[in-house]
């Protein structure tokens, strides 16, 4: 089954990794892997909690931009965010970068295949 499309990283962030749903598909956020060679997953919403946090200043919602928030941004908002936020790095999960698409580079030795077969990484291995 090596034909699941391809692996990329991000030039600024190496241990990143993205794979293509097939060849020109749609790029989605796997995870990271860590210095031991571990699989440290994504995060059950993998964005960029910066880029979250900036659609609510700006007061649309995070998951259509296009669209205003149901009910306004709130310190109580905020702190339920970041609480989130901590608690998967707890976990050992992990965010996507902020960067563009641009700085993203194939790995042309990485298959999706080989990124999952890593053993997990867990909160205490962090």
């Amino acid at each position: 089954m090596g034909d699941r499309g391809s692996i990329y990283t991000c030039k600024n962030h190496p241990t990143l990794r993205w794979f293509d749903t097939k060849p020109g598909g749609r790029l989605t956020f796997t995870g990271a892997v860590t210095a031991e060679g571990l699989l440290a997953e994504a995060a059950y919403e993998a964005g960029n909690p910066m880029v979250r946090l900036r659609h609510y200043i700006n007061g649309k919602n995070p998951y259509a931009p296009e669209l205003p928030l149901d009910e306004p941004f709130t310190y109580e908002r905020l702190k339920d965010i970041m609480r989130y936020v901590f608690r998967m790095e707890e976990l050992g999960y992990v965010f996507e970068c902020e960067c563009s698409a641009a700085d993203l580079i194939k790995l042309p030795g990485e298959t999706y295949e080989s990124v999952h077969a890593r053993p997990k990484a867990t909160g205490e291995q962090r």
